[in-house]
């Protein structure tokens, strides 16, 4: 990984005179590599730093000199979102944990090396993503403490403060790098999410006017 970030942002208090304990949270999309060091209720941002790899793709010798920057390994606590295209949200009244395979097997393939993982959005949602074996066991291996996320789940969760007040209805769309991701929002409640595979523009203008029919946008 090179030593020169894409973005660099930092608190010159915090870079003197660290405090006694700060969480770590990290987002891996399969080219770019992005850190935030933060206080332990997430309010206040000490440093951040984004990694652009262009077309290459995000190796373990890339985080590995991720965790060896002092900062880094001095966290209290460690949280990693991944991009994932693989993932669905369902809303937690209708979720069963034991029969999380069901929700998916219509939308992607889980392969052999895959795990599927589970994360809550507030109260009203459940995301499961996919995950690859062997790199959950790498990362349990080099971090302590950390909890898996996936990114479009914790993206969904920031959109309806971003919300029109003054719509009826809000759509969103997150590009993740090897593909993207659709959120409509009727007055706030989440109406429609998906992530497609492969990014073209004209892909999108296709699901979204697809979306305006289905609910009469």
């Amino acid at each position: 990984m090179s030593g020169t970030p894409t973005i660099q942002i930092d608190n010159p208090k915090f870079l003197k005179n660290p405090p006694a304990s700060y969480d770590c949270v990290m987002v891996l999309g399969k080219t770019y590599l992005s850190y935030a060091l933060l206080d332990e209720a997430h309010t206040t941002a000490f440093a951040i730093r984004h990694y652009d790899f262009g077309t290459q793709t995000v190796g373990k010798s890339d985080f590995d000199t991720l965790l060896s920057e002092r900062l880094v390994q001095k966290a209290t606590r460690y949280f990693l979102a991944v991009d994932t295209i693989k993932q669905t949200t369902i809303p937690s009244e209708l979720y069963q944990a034991d029969k999380k395979h069901l929700y998916v097997q219509h939308l992607f393939e889980v392969d052999y090396g895959e795990v599927l993982h589970e994360m809550t959005v507030g109260a009203a949602y459940t995301n499961v993503f996919v995950l690859k074996k062997d790199s959950v066991q790498y990362f349990n291996h080099r971090i302590r403490n950390l909890q898996f996320f996936s990114s479009a789940a914790v993206t969904l969760s920031s959109y309806p403060a971003h919300s029109d007040d003054a719509a009826d209805q809000t759509v969103f769309v997150g590009y993740t790098g090897d593909g993207f991701t659709i959120s409509a929002f009727k007055q706030k409640e989440l109406l429609f999410q998906r992530s497609f595979a492969g990014f073209q523009s004209d892909d999108i203008l296709y699901h979204l006017a697809n979306l305006t029919a289905r609910y009469q946008f």
